[in-house]
């Protein structure tokens, strides 16, 4: 028999463990065939040469009087889990210690010598890579996986991120022994999995795709799966592939595009309330403007006197209520847009609409605090600027929200001519709507107004602390 046909590949190490002829004799046919090979006439030497280099195969002579402890030793150690143990032995021997993977009998020919290394070898190399797959199924993203390709998905193996995944063990899987990996598959979703399976394998393609499975807790968790068919030499085929949660980012996907929709719709509503406070709004108060200017002309009869005023309330109600329907369309205050930003806002294009000069006096300290209450006060505000608008003539206005103790107070002065209290508050819409709009604040409204102007002021509690 030719001996070549068991020459090692290059580096592959052997340690000798026995002294004697019979010990060193195998060391040299050893060296002879190819091997690294290096003798140690103790168990305490071959421990030691162990802790130095990493080794593929030992012999160790079964007559050492440490043998059986040696055996034990290596076996104990993690680093030497795939060292392939060969004892030598006298014929008639037949306990074997622990840990040992072959014996070969002495006396013996170089190629029965050869031959168990060569197979040691191998089973080494086997053990090694097997090891590797165990590491890299342990420690890969995702549930890494080899099933039939059936309808239940029947598993042959898969890695234990599966337990992450779907709350169920791998063990649960493989064989189907507790439950078919398809029926974790949400009902909705069984269907389009199939076929995206199915099409792959028949186009010889890898198949790619997401889909919904229910978990042990009963939530549902998004999973994206690759794999592809596999075909061995004798006919059979197989499903690999890798199984991945991606429900936190499904989670972040779906966040994102509702946040896209509200932007759009945002805009959208933007743009509503542009067009009518810039077109419809101000063609309106053209329109009032002309009829107030007819209303004073001296030589008009009473009758369209009283026509025309009744026209400029229509015109002016009407202004007001759309002026309404563009603050309820503006979106919500975003969380990082200053309260006062937005009531200078307010005061500018009050200003630009009337002509009143508006002075904005500024508190930040109490922004925070009064964000939830944002809406409302913005809408007193505009309120009571509609009322100055419309009633009182004025030539400035203060707009100011500062802190007092324990409140916030929101105050609107003018420099106007004033009105009598008890008649408003019979026949003004505004009046009541800004006592509506301050007990929805818990606070309290209080109106003074004279010959030298009016002021209104709100007093708006706020949260302990």
């Amino acid at each position: 028999m030719d001996a070549t046909r068991w020459a090692p590949d290059a580096g592959i190490q052997a340690l000798v463990a026995g002294a004697g002829e019979l010990m060193s004799g195998l060391c040299g046919d050893l060296l002879a065939a190819g091997y690294e090979a290096r003798s140690a006439p103790t168990g305490a030497v071959a421990l030691a040469a162990l802790g130095e280099a990493p080794y593929d195969l030992i012999f160790i002579d079964g007559g050492l009087p440490d043998c059986a402890d040696l055996c034990r030793q290596i076996r104990a150690r993690p680093q030497h889990a795939d060292l392939y143990i060969t004892l030598v032995v006298p014929a008639g021997e037949q306990t074997l210690p622990d840990g040992v993977d072959d014996y070969l009998i002495s006396p013996f020919d170089r190629l029965q010598l050869l031959a168990r290394a060569s197979a040691g070898v191998r089973s080494a190399q086997l053990h090694r890579n097997e090891t590797r797959l165990r590491t890299l199924l342990t420690n890969a993203p995702g549930a890494i996986y080899r099933c039939a390709n059936d309808p239940s998905w029947t598993m042959e193996l898969i890695s234990d991120d599966i337990e992450r995944i779907s709350g169920y063990p791998a063990a649960d899987f493989v064989d189907s022994a507790v439950r078919s990996f398809a029926s974790v598959i949400h009902p909705d979703d069984r269907e389009m999995v199939e076929r995206a399976v199915t099409e792959g394998t028949r186009q010889g393609r890898a198949f790619v795709l997401e889909y919904r499975i229910v978990r042990a807790d009963g939530t549902v968790a998004w999973v994206r799966e690759r794999g592809q068919e596999v075909h061995s030499g004798n006919g059979r085929s197989w499903l690999d592939g890798v199984i991945f949660d991606i429900t936190e980012w499904k989670l972040t996907e779906d966040q994102l595009e509702q946040s896209r929709r509200q932007l759009a719709v945002a805009d959208e509503r933007q743009r509503i309330a542009r067009e009518l406070h810039d077109g419809v709004i101000q063609s309106l108060s053209g329109v009032l403007l002309t009829l107030q200017a007819a209303e004073t002309l001296a030589d008009q009869p009473d009758a369209t006197r009283a026509r025309l005023a009744d026209s400029v309330d229509r015109i002016d109600i009407a202004i007001q209520e759309i002026r309404d329907y563009v603050f309820n369309l503006r979106p919500a205050l975003p969380p990082d847009r200053h309260l006062y930003d937005e009531l200078q806002a307010l005061a500018e294009s009050f200003q630009r609409d009337t002509g009143i000069v508006v002075a904005v006096d500024r508190d930040p300290t109490v922004t925070a605090e009064l964000a939830p209450q944002a809406g409302d006060i913005l809408q007193i505000a505009r309120e009571a600027l509609s009322n100055v608008r419309r009633h009182a003539q004025a030539t400035t206005c203060r707009l100011s929200l500062i802190r007092a103790t324990g409140t916030a107070v929101l105050e609107i002065d003018d420099d106007g001519r004033g009105f009598d209290l008890a008649a408003a508050a019979g026949r003004g819409q505004g009046l009541r709507n800004l006592s509506e709009r301050s007990a929805n604040l818990r606070g309290r409204l209080d109106i003074e107004s004279g010959a030298e102007g009016s002021t209104v002021t709100v007093r708006i509690p706020l949260p302990p602390g």
